[in-house]
């Protein structure tokens, strides 16, 4: 009786954390989502093993990410030193410099929207920009969020306020991998890949286990995990950059890389 007490009592100390968390920090910011995009040739392995995973992973088809740009990833981060590469990363905005420089291939970008309570997962981690930067800030405590530049990440270029490129690249890492039951929505930027996204939702219902065996069992234990939530898709294009020839974040594309900002 005594244990199932304190279960009781422990269980209502989270649960008022979690709504103070709520109150004091996200509602003031605004948070509900953060967002990991990917290429669209990659959802077949994601949806049938149910997980997000790190850069580089085995289940990966198609890399979006900046060579240059990943190499500074494979650095340590400075709280659990782990490799930044062993972090699933997920931006506060997704229309940013690394998008910007993938916009010619927009139409087959996915980004998956998720629930931004994936902060709280032990061992996850959040800068104040681009974590390739040796200028960035980590942290570890949620309750630091309000220390990242919210009007930079929220503002609608970078090109015209200082360090913004970076700032504006803001992440969350978590450790490993994050189970799809995280993702509240996925955006696609036109009908033809929303449609591509659904008939492989659909797809996934049934068992393909044979197809993606585990090149390492003891570090992806889930890999045949078969998705089961019912996730909404939806094409929202003020997610993407509407012009290719945005002379706004061509100029500030020109200024930072003069200046080296590293993002």
């Amino acid at each position: 009786m005594a244990r199932q007490i304190c279960e009781r009592m422990l269980k209502f100390r989270r649960m008022k954390t979690l709504y103070m968390f709520y109150q004091e920090v996200l509602e003031p910011l605004g948070l509900k989502y953060v967002y990991h995009m990917t290429h669209a040739d990659n959802l077949v392995p994601i949806f049938f093993t149910d997980r997000l995973y790190p850069h580089g992973n085995p289940y990966q088809v198609r890399d979006i990410s900046d060579k240059d740009v990943n190499d500074r990833r494979k650095r340590y981060d400075p709280i659990f030193y782990r490799p930044i590469h062993s972090y699933v990363p997920f931006y506060f905005n997704p229309k940013n410099s690394m998008l910007y420089k993938r916009r010619g291939e927009q139409d087959n970008i996915v980004i998956f929207a998720m629930n931004i309570e994936i902060v709280l997962i032990e061992g996850s981690i959040f800068t104040d920009g681009n974590a390739s930067s040796f200028s960035t800030e980590f942290f570890e405590d949620p309750w630091d969020l309000h220390k990242l530049d919210w009007d930079c990440i929220n503002a609608e270029t970078w090109y015209d306020k200082e360090d913004c490129k970076r700032k504006r690249m803001a992440e969350v890492l978590v450790p490993d991998c994050v189970p799809l039951n995280k993702v509240e929505k996925i955006i696609c930027n036109n009908e033809e890949t929303k449609s591509r996204v659904e008939e492989i939702l659909k797809e996934a219902e049934g068992p393909i286990m044979h197809k993606y065996p585990a090149k390492d069992p003891k570090k992806f234990p889930n890999l045949y995990t078969v998705l089961k939530k019912e996730v909404e898709c939806v094409v929202d294009k003020s997610f993407y950059f509407s012009d290719f020839s945005d002379l706004r974040y061509d100029q500030s594309e020109a200024l930072l890389e003069e200046s080296f900002f590293p993002f």
